[in-house]
């Protein structure tokens, strides 16, 4: 086994995963791990890439894919919350509700400093609008 090459083993994976398609997950890895080849390439390209990055360990996958989901599950929600609130901001400044709209942008964007509802609704009224449009 220490006499292959890189393109022996090349062309070993290439004739086990082209019948792969035809097995089952489970059949497909009994079937690469019984060769007698395996050891082989299991050192020289599998453990190779995982130590170098290349590859996660099956096991650190699936801790990044439950992660990612949870961030992706985190973002939606995000993402849902951040449309509520702008359906019941263009509510507000239909209905000339400034106070409202005011307390909304104030509660969605915390950090940010916006005119009081007295000096908005001042302003509106200087533009000859009735509400502030924005």
């Amino acid at each position: 086994m220490d006499d292959l090459t890189i393109d022996d083993i090349d062309v070993i994976s290439s004739r086990i995963t082209r019948d792969m398609d035809s097995l089952s997950r489970d059949e497909a890895n009994e079937a690469i791990r019984s060769s007698a080849h395996w050891p082989k390439i299991y050192e020289d390209l599998i453990a190779a890439a995982i130590a170098e990055d290349e590859v996660a360990d099956i096991e650190d996958f699936t801790k990044l894919e439950e992660a990612n989901e949870a961030l992706s599950e985190e973002n939606r929600e995000l993402l849902t919350g951040r449309a509520d609130i702008a359906d019941r901001l263009q509510e507000a400044i239909a209905a000339g509700r400034v106070d409202d709209a005011m307390e909304m942008l104030r509660d969605a964007f915390p950090g940010h400093q916006f005119l009081s509802p007295a000096a908005e609704k001042m302003l509106a009224g200087i533009r000859g609008q009735g509400t502030l449009a924005l």
